[in-house]
């Protein structure tokens, strides 16, 4: 079944634009347009496209997808990121190493391609050249990827450790609280604490485990990759007693309410 005439016909309404208005911008006429809002006569293709661009919606959710029972708010963000699916729902694919070597079951991001990862990632002979190896921890069905961890803000993990996560391809699928590896356009490669907001769901926040960093928000329209946290890999053992971590966790706090206030301190 589709939902085409439905869909481009609550499209227009949502623009407060007219058949008229409408059918002169995509050069069209208004008998024309009004068949197709009235299940009278069938769209060519060019004419998908043109629709499909003005409304900033893929031509597969017009025809498939039935906006009349979307909320308001999903519709906006639909229509603000394109059919961007903002539950995570849609299928991700993943660039993986066609190397032959059946024995590792994860690759790795060394520090040098960490800044060139970001806009390569989906570069077959780019991923093909990460070294390989084999975790016996980890399972050999799943797919898993280390990244260098290039700042100590998330404590026990240290700068110079690896983390190691699991491609994570349903975002719907979050749990505040857990730990991600997150790949976006603009913040690159980023291991934090992950919270997914549904009164804003057009975005996540990522908090450091050290209270001294500030949170920060991303859109999921700029997430590129996300990968569960499943281990690290460190050549250092933090030595911290629990009362001396309390205390550090206090001060780091204090000092970072002190930034805020500061921030906000007009002379």
């Amino acid at each position: 079944m589709s939902f085409f005439a439905n869909n481009i016909k609550l499209l227009r309404k949502r623009k407060h634009l007219s058949q008229d208005a409408v059918a002169k911008e995509l050069n069209l006429t208004r008998s024309s347009l009004s068949g197709y809002e009235n299940f009278t006569a069938q769209a060519p293709y060019d004419v998908l496209v043109k629709l499909s661009d003005f409304y900033n919606i893929s031509i597969d959710v017009i025809l498939k997808k039935d906006l009349l029972k979307l909320s308001d708010k999903n519709l906006a963000n639909m229509e603000e990121n394109g059919s961007f699916d903002i539950h995570g729902n849609r299928l991700r694919t993943l660039v993986v190493s066609s190397n032959d070597n059946t024995n590792a079951n994860a690759d790795l991001v060394p520090i040098q391609a960490l800044s060139i990862y970001n806009t390569s990632l989906n570069d077959p002979e780019f991923i093909k050249e990460l070294p390989l190896m084999k975790l016996p921890f980890l399972s050999d069905k799943k797919t898993y990827r280390a990244f260098p961890v290039v700042d100590e803000s998330m404590p026990p993990v240290t700068k110079g450790s690896y983390v190691i996560g699991e491609f994570f391809n349903d975002w719907s699928n979050i749990t505040n609280g857990d730990f991600f590896i997150v790949v976006s356009e603009t913040k690159g490669i980023s291991f934090k604490q992950v919270f997914y907001s549904k009164s804003e769901e057009k975005s996540i926040q990522l908090c450091s485990s050290d209270p001294i960093f500030e949170p920060f928000n991303i859109n999921l329209s700029e997430v590129k990759e996300i990968w569960k946290f499943v281990s690290y890999i460190s050549t250092e053992i933090e030595d911290i007693s629990s009362s001396h971590d309390h205390l550090v966790f206090t001060v780091k706090e204090l000092q970072r309410k002190i930034n805020t206030i500061e921030k906000h301190l007009k002379f």
